[in-house]
């Protein structure tokens, strides 16, 4: 059940920070952009380093 959770919640973050970095993509802060970029990235793993790493 934790699993399920933790899946739903990082797929959740995941597009809210693809959102903000396509924003700021737009509005031309490419620093700002990678790093939510890079956010959406360790949001997605997260749920598989979780279930690995026990």
């Amino acid at each position: 059940m934790g699993i399920l959770f933790l899946s739903i919640l990082s797929i959740y973050v995941a597009a809210y920070c693809f959102s903000y970095g396509k924003t700021y993509v737009k509005n031309g802060n490419k620093s700002a952009a990678t790093a939510y970029f890079l956010m959406v990235m360790l949001s997605l793993s997260s749920p598989f380093i979780f279930f690995f790493g026990r």
